[in-house]
């Protein structure tokens, strides 16, 4: 996820790289755009950086064991 202003000018299926703090760059494809709340979902289709996979989706959370601040 990104935000919508991020990716606004990318055209219809245009790949988009997408670099982690690990220093791996990854493709992508932009999947949707929500300019109003200002979110962007993209998919991540392949390491440009090595032959690595590409990343483990993140686990769902409890949303009621978080907390404020």
């Amino acid at each position: 996820m990104t935000n919508a202003h991020v990716v606004q000018d990318v055209q219809d299926d245009e790949p988009v790289e997408v670099s982690f703090i690990d220093g791996s760059i990854h493709t992508a494809e932009v999947k949707g755009v929500d300019p109003q709340d200002d979110i962007a979902v993209l998919q991540i289709m392949g390491n440009v950086s090595s032959q690595q996979q590409p990343p483990a989706p993140l686990a769902i959370g409890n949303s009621s064991e978080h907390q404020v601040g």
